[in-house]
C-alpha cells in the first residue's frame, strides 16, 4: 500500500517541486522504516506477529517508492530530444548490471558465512 500511495504522491507533481531531493527523502524514510522493523524484532524477537510489523513496512514502501519512482525521472530529465533513445537506454543497462554486480555480492557473503545448523542425518 505505501509503494502505491508514495507512486501516486511523487507523480502527481512532487517529483517537479523537490527534484533530486525527493530520493533523499525516500531513503531516508525507508532508513526510519528499516530502523523500526530493527527495533520490533530486538524488541519481541522473531514470534512478531505481521499485524506488528505492518506500519513500518509500509513506511519503507513510502519511502522506496518516493526514490525509485524520482530516480528515472531526474536521471533522464536533462536528455535532448535526440539523446532520449541512447540515455534510456544507458540508464536501463546501468539498471541491470547494478542489479547482477549486488545480486552476486549478496550471494557471495551468503556463502561464505558458516551454517549454524546441522545437516539432517539419513535413516
Amino acid at each position: 500500500m505505501g509503494l502505491v500511495a508514495a507512486g501516486l504522491v511523487a507523480m502527481g507533481g512532487l517529483v517537479a517541486k523537490l527534484g533530486h531531493r525527493l530520493i533523499f527523502i525516500g531513503l531516508t524514510i525507508d532508513l526510519i522504516g528499516c530502523g523500526w522493523v530493527m527495533l520490533l524484532v530486538v524488541q519481541y524477537g522473531t514470534n512478531i506477529g505481521v499485524w506488528a510489523l505492518a506500519p513500518a513496512f509500509f513506511v519503507i514502501g513510502v519511502g522506496i517508492n518516493l526514490s525509485f519512482a524520482t530516480i528515472p525521472v531526474v536521471a533522464l530529465c536533462d536528455a535532448k530530444g535526440q539523446e532520449a533513445g541512447s540515455a534510456s537506454g544507458s540508464f536501463s543497462s546501468i539498471q541491470q548490471l547494478s542489479s547482477a554486480i549486488s545480486s552476486a555480492a549478496v550471494t557471495s557473503i551468503f556463502f561464505q558465512v558458516p551454517a549454524r545448523c546441522t545437516p539432517l542425518r539419513s535413516r
